[in-house]
């Protein structure tokens, strides 16, 4: 396991104090035989959740540590949600001190702090659930609640008439924040007009209409920088068109700009863009692979994208053709990427995929059966850098080279799963493809709000650069049961959570009268924090510093 984020230690007179995430002090040079860092259970944990007012949301957290399987550290712990209404003496809304419980309530009027400590605070998760059915709002959208950070890029929504795009802050700390937050178009940079300076209230939540400040734009990428505190972000989308609903959405974060980047999958909808800024000031060349149900190949047309400096650009992922795959996105140049999904059938509904790490460990998300959703995994392995490329690709083009920090092409057999104890992708043969690397093992298990398993557990086996699809079966009389995804050790996994419903909603023009609603919703699964590394403590602080010397006089 990876540490996530460090929490207090110890100052100079025996205690040394560690704040970056994963960091550990150096040791001085000349000390032999320093004992490493050690990893330890984390002992508090605090997840942002974002909210929107006009929507019916719910956030729902889990001691994972239980969901996970990851030994417990000893001695009591709390989870307990609290409204960030900027009062400090707030209580929280909804709490348990059981292992393997789970606590959920209502979203209404602020953000929701999610604060773990003791014994429920490794792997501590937490989500967001939203669901419309209005005549003039209807959608499905989800996001993960993040820990505060002091930098979020986020690739969607635009200016356009009907189009309302909103950025939800939310700080948890005993001090107040203070926030940018820039924006670009397919224009370029948009001066700053009432986005710098924004103040957070402690133990509070703000939200700033993005499309406000880039009316009329086609394209937005917006990134927020905090100069004064941690903030945890989320970007709404609400669409509708005339009359029609178009969807609700929440995005999710995007990696920070990078030359590679991954999208984990998007199912083979009928519209598919992905969105591309570079943030830089020379231009870039980007080139993207999928890695699909039949493994990785590099579509025709998107082996060179133009991505000016400073400008957003979509790209139409149609030539990905009816495959269900993540996205590798490789350039010459740092760039920011994200991915649109978009169902078609009946009222349209929207999900929108930013960049993310692979799996450092197990994760859990929660999963519904209420108005008769459905839901599956789209697991992916990414490709092994010691495997050879193939000399060709699924839809006839040749392979193209990525950067050398890119893995290297592979070639996977065709995927897909049924719900069995194991999944076994299923071979195809191509005479002129590299030898096939071995599949790995991702174990995926339902488990009932108790923690209770529910059935057995399905051995996933996915070729790395392949995608696999694992349907989820929440069993009669249950609404909601948590997922958990368990990666193998010695592979890269990316796991996307898939719910779709059609549900009625009533016309905006003839209240009596009902339409079929096309609910879709993608959420990206990430595992929390488990394990902190406590660094080496030096008897002697002075050891090995210049001008100092530890030796007897």
């Amino acid at each position: 396991m990876r540490p996530r984020w460090l929490g207090p230690a110890v100052a100079l007179g025996g205690l040394l104090a560690v704040v970056a995430a994963g960091a550990t002090l150096p040791v001085p040079t000349g000390v032999a035989d320093t004992p490493q860092g050690t990893q330890v259970p984390v002992e508090g944990v605090a997840l942002v959740c974002p909210q929107s007012g006009e929507l019916t949301q719910t956030v729902g957290a889990a001691d994972a540590l239980a969901l996970t399987g990851v030994p417990a550290p000893a001695g009591p712990g709390t989870l307990a949600l609290t409204d960030l209404r900027g009062d400090a003496a707030a209580a929280p809304v909804a709490s348990t001190e059981q292992r393997g419980a789970t606590v959920s309530a209502p979203v209404t009027a602020s953000s929701v702090l999610v604060a773990a400590s003791g014994s429920l605070a490794p792997g501590a998760t937490a989500e967001v659930t939203t669901s419309a059915a209005g005549d003039r709002t209807s959608g499905l959208g989800s996001v993960r609640c993040v820990e505060p950070q002091r930098e979020w890029w986020f690739l969607a929504g635009d200016g356009a008439v009907g189009r309302r795009s909103s950025l939800v802050l939310g700080n948890a700390a005993a001090g107040p924040a203070v926030v940018d937050v820039e924006i670009w178009t397919e224009g370029g940079p948009v001066p700053a007009s009432g986005t710098n300076d924004l103040g957070v209230p402690a133990q509070g939540s703000r939200v700033v209409p993005i499309d406000a400040a880039a009316a009329g734009s086609e394209r937005l990428a917006v990134r927020v920088v905090a100069s004064t505190g941690k903030v945890g972000a989320a970007l709404v989308l609400r669409e509708v068109d005339g009359a029609d609903p178009v969807g609700v959405s929440w995005v999710g974060p995007s990696q920070p700009p990078a030359t590679l980047a991954v999208i984990p999958a998007l199912p083979a909808v009928e519209e598919r863009t992905l969105r591309l800024l570079n943030p830089g000031e020379q231009d870039a060349i980007a080139s993207v692979r999928a890695l699909g149900v039949d493994g990785p190949f590099t579509p025709l047309g998107l082996e060179a994208i133009d991505v000016p400096a400073g400008r957003v650009v979509d790209v139409d992922l149609a030539p990905v053709g009816a495959d269900d795959a993540a996205l590798e996105v490789s350039s010459n140049r740092p760039v920011v990427a994200a991915a649109r999904a978009t169902r078609t059938a009946a009222l349209r509904d929207f999900a929108v995929l930013g960049t993310t790490p692979h799996l450092a460990d197990a994760s859990a998300s929660r999963v519904s059966a209420a108005d008769g959703r459905t839901a599956r995994l789209l697991v992916t392995a990414l490709p092994d850098a010691q495997q050879a490329a193939p000399t060709g690709s699924p839809t006839g083009s040749p392979a193209v080279p990525t950067p050398t920090a890119a893995p290297s092409p592979t070639a996977a057999p065709s995927a897909t799963a049924a719900p069995s104890p194991t999944v076994e992708p299923t071979p195809t043969s191509r005479a002129d493809e590299a030898p096939r690397p071995e599949p790995v093992t991702v174990v995926v298990t339902v488990l009932g709000l108790d923690g209770a398993l529910l059935g057995e557990e399905q051995r996933v086996r996915v070729r790395p650069g392949a995608t696999v699809v694992v349907p989820l079966t929440v069993p009669e009389g249950v609404s909601d049961v948590w997922v958990r995804v368990q990666p193998p050790d010695d592979a890269d996994v990316l796991v996307t959570r898939e719910s779709t419903a059609t549900v009625s909603v009533p016309d905006p023009l003839d209240a009596d009268v009902q339409r079929d609603a096309s609910w879709f919703d993608l959420l990206a699964l990430g595992a929390g924090p488990v394990t902190v590394t406590v660094p080496p403590v030096v008897p002697d602080v002075t050891v090995g510093l210049p001008g100092y010397s530890s030796s007897p006089e």
